[in-house]
């Protein structure tokens, strides 16, 4: 029988890779298209979106919100709580409201001047009623406003920043009763554990001098 001799080729043999994306190796069996590429932008966009958007608040709870702000406006002022309370007054003051940002957000100050003084911030937001609170506990959650019993408003916890761990005390939601125009209630209920951890129950009147 005749040899055959194969003649050695000069180096190692470059086996060329297989084109993929990103350095991806592809999957068995899935082929990727250009065609298939154009339609990649509109997932990634209602991923993003599309599915964490919620349906715009109707014509009545967009009025109730307005009106609910429309409260708050009208804290504006200096107001007092309770000797005995756990706000005690400083200076005769308890808390301290201020309209700002050309009547769109109103500034709650919590023991103004105090090294506890905290701050929430309550605006309007497309027809829905938002708070910022900052919190002395170094963290700042955001609520928003539904309606609650008796005529309460009532803030329900949506997300939060600089939060040192997710069992870490935090403030999760708030209840503010307008009870009359020189007197309001509201109750404050923080979390630990991912759990309810406590409430505070405050009471505040406005000082006739104010």
């Amino acid at each position: 029988c005749a040899t055959r001799h194969v003649t050695p080729q000069s180096g190692p043999r470059r086996i060329r890779p297989p084109l993929h994306l990103g350095g991806i190796p592809p999957v068995r069996g899935l082929e990727i298209t250009m065609k298939s590429l154009q339609f990649f932008p509109a997932l990634l966009s209602f991923l993003l979106f599309g599915a964490c958007t919620t349906p715009p608040p109707t014509a009545e709870e967009a009025a109730w919100a307005e009106a609910q702000f429309a409260n708050f406006k009208a804290l504006a002022g200096n107001w007092v709580a309770p000797e005995d309370s756990d706000f005690p007054p400083i200076d005769g003051v308890s808390i301290a409201y201020k309209v700002t940002a050309a009547g769109h957000t109103v500034e709650e100050t919590l023991v103004p001047g105090s090294p506890m003084e905290m701050i929430s911030m309550i605006h309007l937001d497309n027809g829905r009623l938002m708070m910022t609170h900052y919190c002395a506990a170094g963290n700042q959650p955001r609520m928003l406003a539904k309606p609650g019993k008796d005529g309460a408003v009532e803030f329900d916890f949506v997300d939060i920043t600089n939060l040192a761990s997710p069992d870490a005390l935090h403030i999760h939601d708030a209840v503010y009763y307008f009870d009359s125009a020189t007197s309001f209630r509201s109750k404050w209920s923080s979390w630990r554990n991912g759990a309810h951890n406590g409430f505070v129950s405050l009471v505040f009147t406005r000082p006739a001098a104010n």
